[in-house]
């Protein structure tokens, strides 16, 4: 029987998906990172959607969310705060300060160490939009897992090229 210990193996390629970080010049910083539906599927996968629950709650004008796990038969809650996003700012800081309380469970923390850190590539003009902008629609993520460490990771770009390809 799965743990809670099991929330914090590393997420597939197949669940992860990538954005710009910053953009300067004909280079852009990418990042690598999990949006809620994957956090609320491991969740439910690892300790049953009937042993967890999530309560949003504001506290001098920051939304957080406390993450409650059932272990045994107790509560067990770790809470984050969001930040408001730039499309949907209050759905988009509850969803935040869901996936960052997720990720104090272990879901997805492996996204701040190597290999996914400082991931970069030089754009090509089919990699920008009408406005110039980067554009990273459609591109996707393979990892390399090996003794529930992450060792590889490359992305590909919408055509099946791989853009960067990093080991530890």
């Amino acid at each position: 029987m799965s743990t809670h210990k099991d929330l914090s193996k590393p997420l597939k390629g197949s669940e992860l998906e990538v954005r710009v970080g910053s953009h300067y010049g004909d280079w852009c910083s990418l990042l690598i990172y999990k949006d809620a539906r994957v956090d609320m599927a491991r969740l439910d996968e690892v300790v049953g959607s009937e042993n967890w629950k999530r309560t949003h709650y504001a506290e001098k004008n920051n939304l957080f969310c406390s993450v409650a796990i059932k272990i045994e038969d107790e509560w067990v809650h770790k809470d984050d705060v969001g930040e408001p996003s730039n499309v949907h700012s209050q759905k988009g800081e509850a969803s935040d300060s869901f996936k960052r309380a997720c990720t104090n469970w272990g879901i997805g923390r492996e996204l701040y160490d190597a290999p996914y850190k400082d991931l970069s590539i030089k754009l090509e003009q089919k990699d920008l939009n009408s406005k110039g902008k980067p554009n990273l629609y459609g591109w996707s993520v393979k990892n390399k897992i090996v003794d529930n460490k992450v060792v590889a990771v490359a992305i590909f770009d919408k055509s099946g090229t791989i853009r960067v390809k990093r080991e530890i």
